[in-house]
């Protein structure tokens, strides 16, 4: 997958950054920064730019944080309900070859059954 460079502004500095996805979808990214950083601002008007990125970027981080334990207890789920599948398989497998072994005795015992109907008379 090819990058770009896109130029983007955040809060008074712009950068040229190089990225994978499209320009537009960079540029609104950013976008989405600087107005999270401004709406920060305006709420605590004495915090630094530094300080408004850096707990927006804690936020992400615990975001992502939760994101990440959250996917691993998919995970953990999907191996269990694997698990359970494999078992109730092998499980079916096992009744289906129980029912062919008393189908089988009972055509056994029906043949003799007859045949000692026949020898008896």
């Amino acid at each position: 997958m090819s990058s770009t460079k896109v130029k983007i502004k955040v809060g008074a500095s712009e950068y040229i950054i190089s990225s994978t996805n499209t320009e537009e979808y960079t540029r609104s990214l950013a976008e989405n920064l600087d107005a999270q950083i401004k709406d920060f601002l305006q709420v605590h008007p004495t915090a630094s730019t530094m300080t408004a990125t850096v707990l927006i970027a804690l936020g992400y981080l615990e975001e992502i944080e939760r994101a990440n334990v959250s996917a691993d207890h998919m995970r953990s789920q999907v191996q269990e309900y694997l698990e359970d599948a494999n078992r109730y398989r092998t499980d079916a497998e096992l009744a289906k070859a129980t029912l062919r072994t008393v189908i089988n005795e009972k055509e056994l015992l029906v043949n003799e059954l007859a045949k000692a109907n026949r020898d008896h008379n």
